[in-house]
């Protein structure tokens, strides 16, 4: 399970997972981090994976009636609160502010550290909205700039693949990216544009293969 400390605030995170245990074993530690700390912890998720959490934050030992009594832990449903950004069909960045905005900034309003997971671009990845997912998630990006939170967002590895060059830019867009291995072949035309997007999706997959230190290498070669 990954440590409290492993994703600071301010940190943009995503995880490319290939099985449910793997998603929620890392995030439950995630949240038990902001819980643990006297933070805030905000799940933005499907009903299943916030069931798991909750099991899991339960058996070890967090009180989440009092939790959510005392503003500590806040749940949403991801399904239910993507329909609320949209607007004839199409992401309501003013929405997302009242929605999404107004959450995190009451979660921080007292200067608690804020932990937040959310699904909600995968749903839309998922539904083969990946223009959208983008989108999404640049809104969190500008959210961020507002407000001191780190956020761990979650894709199934072979759906979020599927797509490399969407995938490089969710890859872009995330200061972190833990996840498996099975991220990983791509071409490259020849053009002059072409070799950024190259460092920039071997920097991805190497930084989700857990070989971050070989990144800057990378970068600037």
């Amino acid at each position: 399970m990954v440590g409290a400390d492993n994703v600071n605030v301010g940190r943009h995170v995503v995880q490319f997972y290939g099985r449910d245990e793997e998603l929620v074993d890392r995030v439950t530690g995630y949240l038990l981090g902001a819980l643990d700390g006297g933070g805030v912890a905000v799940v933005i998720a499907t009903p299943e994976h916030r069931r798991e959490f909750e099991t899991r934050l339960g058996q070890a030992g967090v009180d989440l009636a009092a939790a959510r009594d005392d503003g500590s832990y806040l749940a949403l449903d991801a399904a239910q609160a993507l329909s609320e950004l949209m607007a004839a069909n199409q992401l309501d960045s003013a929405a997302f502010d009242r929605v999404i905005g107004t959450v995190i900034a009451t979660a921080g309003a007292a200067g608690r550290p804020v932990r937040a997971f959310g699904e909600m671009v995968a749903l839309l990845w998922d539904d083969g909205l990946v223009n959208d997912a983008i989108q999404l998630e640049a809104m969190w990006e500008e959210l961020g700039g507002r407000y001191p939170f780190s956020l761990f967002c979650g894709y199934r590895a072979d759906s979020a693949t599927s797509d490399m060059d969407a995938f490089a830019e969710v890859c872009r867009l995330h200061g972190e990216i833990v996840g498996c291995r099975s991220v990983t072949a791509r071409t490259f035309a020849f053009s002059r544009e072409e070799p950024a997007a190259a460092r920039h999706f071997a920097v991805a997959a190497l930084n989700a293969w857990g070989a971050g230190d070989l990144a800057s290498d990378v970068a600037w070669s």
